[in-house]
């Protein structure tokens, strides 16, 4: 085992040093605790605007699909209207 720590070693037996040891190994890198929260803030204020933006736009398609008819006489109905241009009735 001797000759082999030589020959690997380059000819010198390999000295301890415990010292040596320490300072050579590497430091961990520590996260600040607002560096996590901060990209999770982030990445939950995107998806909510995308969330917000993408339910506005499918309540407005529903809307605009949605056409209002009579049901006495069949005449076209606005949004707004409480009662039957036409005909007079009640809208439900």
């Amino acid at each position: 085992m001797e000759t082999l720590r030589e020959q690997l070693s380059g000819g010198k037996a390999p000295q301890s040093n415990p010292r040596s040891t320490e300072e050579k190994s590497p430091k961990r890198h520590t996260l600040l605790l607002w560096e996590p929260l901060a990209i999770l803030g982030v990445l939950t204020l995107i998806f909510g605007i995308m969330y917000y933006s993408r339910n506005k736009k499918r309540n407005r398609a529903e809307l605009e699909g949605q056409q209002n008819f009579c049901g006495s006489c069949g005449n076209k109905l606005e949004m707004d209207d409480k009662f039957c241009s036409k005909c007079g009735e009640k809208v439900s």
